[in-house]
Order: structure tokens, then C-alpha cells, then sequence
């Protein structure tokens, strides 16, 4: 098997705006495995242009890597020292919660998701759940 991320995006209100809370279920991810987080297109859901991460929370079910460390950018790629990137997760561990505070702004209504696992095996999982308010939001 290769990789595979399995994403749904649902919508909601928090504190009178428009949420969404993204869902990302990954199989045999790596150290470099990413996936774009653009629109639930079956739920005809997508991303606001600009938005506000609220909340990170994800968990690793150990494979050959015991952490992860992962990060959310505007850009493919992007490296954790990028103008692009949004959110970067601060230690690596195998449960991580960030949030409920404003974590990161994005523009361009698409983000790149990386777990990053601290092993090059493609033997992890990894569940995520990310909140995301529309607009600019918080102090």
C-alpha cells in the first residue's frame, strides 16, 4: 500500500462565525508524507479564503516512529522556517493538542498538512482534527 489521507470537513459556528473542522485520517505516513487540505467536495464544503487556526489535535498510533511533529503551511513543501508556513507544533510527542487559542492566519483557502513522523518507515497512523475559524480572528 502507499500513502493515503482520508479528509472530511464539516461546518459549524464558534463565537458567531463560520467554523469548520477538519477531519484527517492518514495511512502509511512518513516523515514527508503531506496532504492538501483544500474543500470536502462530497460534503460541497471548502475553505474559507482567509481563516483563523483555532485548534490542533492529533494523534500517532506508533509504528516504526514513536512522535510526530507536525506543521501546517500555505505552500507544499514549505519548510518550519517559511514565510509560508501557518502553525508549527513546538515538541514532538505522540499526542499532540494545540489550541483552543489562535494558532495561525492563512490566505488562499488551502493548506498542506505534515504529521511528520520521526521515522522514514511507512508503517504509522495518524488522526487529526483541526478547527479552523473564518476570518481573522482572536487578540
Amino acid at each position: 500500500m502507499a500513502y493515503a489521507a482520508t479528509i472530511t470537513i464539516t461546518n459549524h459556528t464558534f463565537c458567531g462565525r463560520k467554523a469548520y473542522v477538519v477531519n484527517i485520517a492518514e495511512t502509511e505516513a512518513r516523515d514527508t508524507s503531506e496532504t492538501q487540505i483544500l474543500d470536502g467536495s462530497a460534503a460541497g464544503v471548502r475553505l474559507p479564503t482567509v481563516g483563523t487556526v483555532v485548534q490542533v489535535k492529533s494523534t500517532l498510533t506508533p509504528g516504526t516512529g514513536t512522535t510526530i511533529d507536525p506543521t501546517l503551511s500555505n505552500a507544499t513543501g514549505a519548510p518550519a522556517a517559511s514565510q509560508k508556513l501557518v502553525w508549527a507544533n513546538g515538541t514532538a510527542a505522540a499526542h499532540i493538542f494545540a489550541g483552543p487559542t489562535p494558532l495561525g492566519v492563512f490566505t488562499g483557502g488551502a493548506l498542506f498538512w505534515r504529521a511528520t513522523p520521526n521515522s522514514s518507515a511507512t508503517d504509522h497512523a495518524v488522526n487529526t482534527e483541526i478547527i479552523i475559524v473564518e476570518g481573522v480572528y482572536g487578540a
